[in-house]
């Protein structure tokens, strides 16, 4: 039996974590699916990303140990207000 993983992200106060865990052979497997699907949950954000909110992917093993977090942290420099 393959290890599982529980993925969840988070943005400001919400969080919206996969019920199910995911069945990798290791955290390396674990790490790229993350990766992958960063990218393509940032690529359909569609302007929803708040500035200076933190957006994050947390992978959790199945004991719900934290193995790591992707962070992206927009940030409004200037006169910028939001």
């Amino acid at each position: 039996m393959m290890p599982a993983y529980y993925f969840s992200t988070i943005h400001g106060d919400q969080r919206i974590a996969l019920e199910e865990a995911i069945e990798l052979p290791d955290e390396r497997s674990a790490w790229s699916e993350a990766t992958t699907a960063c990218g393509e949950i940032l690529k359909d954000i569609d302007g929803k990303l708040k500035p200076n909110q933190e957006w994050r992917m947390d992978v959790n093993n199945a004991d719900h140990e934290l193995v790591f977090s992707l962070r992206l942290i927009p940030e409004v420099y200037g006169r910028t207000k939001q």
